[in-house]
């Protein structure tokens, strides 16, 4: 075995066979944000895009796990989700061996608004973008999301548990959702604008240690008092 933070192994495990992650550095939180909203967002605002833009269906054509500034793109991949981290994460020890790190990750639907005749309607779906994304984040799971290497029983039915298969220890937060324009520069050619809803996501993973090269980890106990009522929980390593 080896420590983890979430899903990462320390020292770093080489990049997946298989999955959203293929041939790529690992991070799973990132792989699974991208495979997991792709999968809700043609569920949910599918039919709506396809109303207002039927040449660019469907909703999520391509997911990229970086920003759009680092990636080699073309307009045949648009519309597009983009999923990556801005910033480093904040570290926080609550026992010696006991630490979590905070992560903001940005989610980033983006496409071509076309002309300006096209562009009212393309843009009012904003709302059903941005609503989608925190609702399905704050649920955690959708039956039409399966992570292929799931072995949970249920995951069949009621689809993967986000939290587990990127090793997160709470559900998503989503923060903010605005929208943002992005300029991008193509080679031998002008800036080109692009239309895109943003939201920044709050999550948080925990630092294990194998046990086998540092021993047990320490037990943290959590009591609730409410009026007369006591609520004991004990979060173990």
């Amino acid at each position: 075995m080896s420590d983890t933070y979430g899903d990462l192994t320390v020292p770093a495990q080489l990049p997946d066979e298989f999955g959203p992650g293929q041939g790529k550095p690992v991070d799973r939180v990132l792989d699974c944000f991208g495979s997991f909203l792709k999968a809700v967002l043609i569920a949910n605002v599918g039919e709506m895009w396809q109303a207002v833009a039927p040449g660019l269906a469907p909703v999520v054509k391509g997911v990229f796990t970086a920003d759009p500034e680092d990636v080699l793109l073309n307009d045949s991949q648009l519309p597009a989700l983009f999923v990556w981290e801005p910033e480093l994460g904040n570290h926080q020890q609550i026992a010696d061996d006991w630490w979590t790190t905070d992560r903001t990750i940005v989610v980033l639907w983006m496409f071509e608004p076309g002309d300006i005749v096209k562009r009212e309607s393309r843009m009012r779906v904003q709302n059903a973008i941005t609503s989608t994304i925190h609702h399905e984040l704050a649920m955690g799971r959708n039956p039409v999301w399966v992570d292929d290497t799931d072995t949970d029983e249920s995951a069949s039915t009621r689809g993967s548990v986000l939290v587990r298969r990127c090793g997160l220890v709470t559900l998503p937060k989503p923060q903010r959702s605005q929208r943002v324009p992005i300029t991008l520069t193509r080679e031998n050619s002008e800036p080109v604008t692009y239309r895109a809803f943003r939201t920044a996501v709050l999550v948080t993973q925990r630092y294990r240690r194998d046990p086998a090269a540092h021993g047990t980890a320490s037990a943290v106990s959590i009591v609730v008092q409410s009026g007369g009522t006591t609520v004991e929980s004990e979060l173990g390593p």
